[in-house]
């Protein structure tokens, strides 16, 4: 978690209303895996039996 701040002009500017989306944009970050393939022949590569 993390925090932040925000002025009081700017939540007075906005109501008082406190909802993060109002001051904070959220960023999603896509995360790309290997497929399930290739992870079951790293494992076997290693000697993990599945």
């Amino acid at each position: 978690m993390y925090s932040f701040f925000v002025l009081i002009k700017e939540i007075d500017e906005n109501d008082f209303d406190f909802n993060i989306n109002r001051y904070k944009e959220i960023v999603y970050e896509t995360i790309e895996y290997d497929s399930p393939k290739k992870i079951s022949k790293g494992l076997d590569e290693l000697g993990y039996i599945i």
